[in-house]
């Protein structure tokens, strides 16, 4: 993903939504199937802050809206780990609907709760949720450069600790 920036050239640095746009484009090619990313804002409650859902035509990565644009490509690169890798493969006709909704516009508070609640429900095996974090935590890393400036890391608590941690991951050795 890191490698399709290449041709990826903005005038300016550019935003997470660009960003989700010229990947989306890449992984559809790649996939030889319509991938999408919507950006919306989960209810305060929710425990997850982004979620995969394979339609029937498509498959849908929604991202949380309402967090600082590194951490939303972390939470894009984990959803596309899922893509490639594993996870996320048991998709329930609810999950399908809340889905569908929130790809039509218009979706209701509670058509995202809904979906949501699916999303937490199909609950990974924690050796791909850690792999998935983890390809996540370095793709935002990786592209956090290139992004325009946005919220202030002073004022953010949870961007404080996601910075902390990508600036330990970006100095690891690599292997």
């Amino acid at each position: 993903m890191v490698n399709g920036l290449d041709s990826y050239q903005p005038s300016a640095r550019a935003d997470a939504a660009d960003l989700f746009q010229h990947w989306c484009s890449l992984l559809s090619q790649d996939r030889a199937r319509t991938v999408t990313c919507e950006l919306v804002p989960f209810p305060a409650a929710s425990p997850i802050s982004g979620a995969l859902f394979r339609c029937s035509d498509r498959d849908l990565i929604v991202v949380e809206a309402d967090t600082p644009p590194f951490h939303q490509i972390a939470i894009f690169g984990h959803e596309t780990y899922h893509l490639y890798c594993g996870g996320c493969e048991e998709v329930l006709p609810q999950g399908r609907t809340a889905a569908a909704r929130l790809l039509s516009g218009n979706a209701s508070q509670q058509d995202i709760v809904e979906a949501l609640e699916w999303a937490a429900r199909s609950g990974e095996e924690k050796t791909v949720e850690r792999s998935a974090d983890r390809f996540g935590v370095l793709l935002s890393a990786r592209c956090r450069r290139r992004l325009a400036p946005g919220h202030s890391k002073a004022t953010i608590p949870l961007a404080r600790r996601i910075m902390a941690t990508l600036s330990r991951v970006e100095h690891a050795p690599s292997h």
